[in-house]
């Protein structure tokens, strides 16, 4: 089998289109509306030493809106048939349609080894369009694709949607680091642009190989031009308006979270962690269901989108800030800048679990009965501090505390084991019992307070009460 750069006019097999995701067709239509004005055709003329002149058609797509256009080196250069030198040559190129005036190009620099290419048409008082490049170093191997470019005879056309079949096709028995894809690509498409479900640029049409097994398509990653793009000075990023709109997503976890009630694969483990270890969602219990949510502040960067969400609730309001990791399709607050690299609800001061526990005895250093906890409970203590109103936990303590008529003098303590709800120990707590003197007839009402580090407060769900034993000497009253 042949390989060809899709340039020119070749017979090649009709291949399936690729089945896409659900709303494929939709956003078909998008990037077409969207990015279709910035895909551009490419005519190279040349001229031999041997005086040959022919053309090469191809496609490209501005990457900037002062007239940086990226394309295949292929695009730029005679078919391997012209052996002689080129004399003489010149770039045109129209955007949008064939049925546009022609603009003179210049070629800023290739790179014939990747087969990519920069090329500038003159700066216009009116901004070119532009499309958006992935510039994110996720893997979109297995990314939904769907290219654009002018099949030799046609207008602009799409192919696809598809898929990457192999991440680092095989040609000639060598790799290559192009991806070998079912995209429907013709002759004619090469350079142009290939976007993934996010609708960007992730690649440019390559080459396509034909055979009795049908097509297959090979589309050049845009992380091969990542020494070309910095030449066209492309410093912005504005996300598509092609991608999926994660603000439901984002909105549905926040709801689901006040009910503590979200799925843990919806959020990166980073997150989870900090969610459990931080956010208070016993306030939400004194809130109220949320009644609504409204969007205070939304900005896109490449790895994703963060918002900052207002949740009012029947009771109160709320204030989150939180992203959405695009490559995971997870909530996760890591895709955000350090300033804002918070996703817990404002604090609010509260107590957030109440623990009884059973009467304990307390025993003497030989392991007798000297004395008797009973009515021991225990509080899980919300308070907010500091500038930035950050959350603490505590834990208050309280027994009635009796040892009749005799007692050991000496150390003792009331052991805290604070679990998770799976029962794991996150931490333990010596509280002192003060053994200075005899408690007759009724129990002494006794408490204590200590603070719980690391910010576990929202990870305990149980606690459970040992008492050590006395050591000492044993003494009357």
């Amino acid at each position: 089998m042949r390989l060809t750069f899709i340039l020119r006019t070749y017979v090649f097999m009709t291949i399936a289109m690729a089945t896409g995701p659900v709303g494929a067709q939709d956003r078909a239509d998008c990037l077409r509306k969207t990015s279709g004005p910035a895909v551009a055709h490419i005519t190279y003329e040349f001229k031999t030493a041997d005086g040959i002149e022919d053309r090469v058609v191809g496609s490209g797509f501005l990457i900037k809106s002062d007239g940086h256009i990226l394309t295949a080196a292929h695009v730029l250069r005679p078919p391997s048939v012209y052996t002689s030198a080129v004399i003489d040559s010149r770039i045109t190129v129209k955007v949008g349609s064939l049925f546009v005036t022609e603009v003179p190009a210049t070629l800023i620099t290739k790179q014939d080894d990747l087969d990519v290419a920069l090329i500038k048409m003159p700066t216009m008082p009116q901004p070119w369009p532009t499309a958006q490049i992935d510039v994110t170093s996720g893997d979109h191997s297995k990314s939904w694709l769907y290219a654009l470019g002018y099949p030799e005879g046609s207008d602009l056309t799409g192919g696809g949607p598809g898929r990457v079949t192999s991440n680092n096709a095989v040609i000639s028995n060598k790799p290559t680091g192009w991806w070998q894809t079912d995209v429907a690509l013709r002759p004619g498409m090469s350079g142009g642009p290939v976007f993934n479900q996010f609708g960007e640029v992730a690649g440019l049409a390559g080459a396509i190989r034909g055979g009795d097994g049908g097509t297959i398509s090979y589309v050049i990653p845009i992380t091969t031009a990542a020494t070309l793009i910095p030449l066209a000075g492309l410093t912005d990023y504005a996300p598509s308006p092609c991608a999926d709109d994660p603000l439901p997503f984002v909105t549905a976890f926040i709801k689901s979270a006040a009910d503590n009630r979200f799925d843990p694969n919806s959020i990166s483990v980073p997150l989870y962690q900090t969610i459990l270890a931080q956010a208070p969602y016993a306030i939400f219990d004194q809130l109220g269901p949320i009644a609504k949510t409204e969007v205070a502040d939304r900005r896109s960067i490449p790895q994703g989108t963060w918002f900052t969400i207002k949740a009012t609730h029947e009771k109160g309001s709320v204030l989150w800030v939180i992203g959405y990791n695009r490559i995971t399709n997870q909530v996760d607050s890591s895709v955000m800048t350090p300033q804002i690299q918070t996703a817990v609800p404002v604090c609010m001061p509260a107590v957030l679990k109440t623990f009884d526990v059973p009467d304990k005895s307390t025993l003497d250093g030989d392991g007798n009965v000297v004395g008797q906890l009973t009515a021991i409970s225990g509080s899980l203590v919300q308070e907010c501090v500091g500038p930035n109103n950050s959350p603490q936990y505590r834990f208050h303590l309280a027994y009635g505390y009796y040892n009749g008529s005799g007692t050991w003098r000496g150390d003792q303590s009331i052991v805290v084991n604070f679990k998770s709800a799976q029962g794991v120990s996150l931490l333990i707590k010596n509280f002192a019992l003060d053994r200075s003197k005899c408690v007759y007839g009724e129990p002494e009402k006794r408490s204590g307070d200590s603070m719980l580090e690391g910010g576990l407060g929202n990870l305990v769900s149980e606690v459970s009460i040992e008492v050590s034993r006395v050591s000492g000497t044993q003494t009357g009253c």
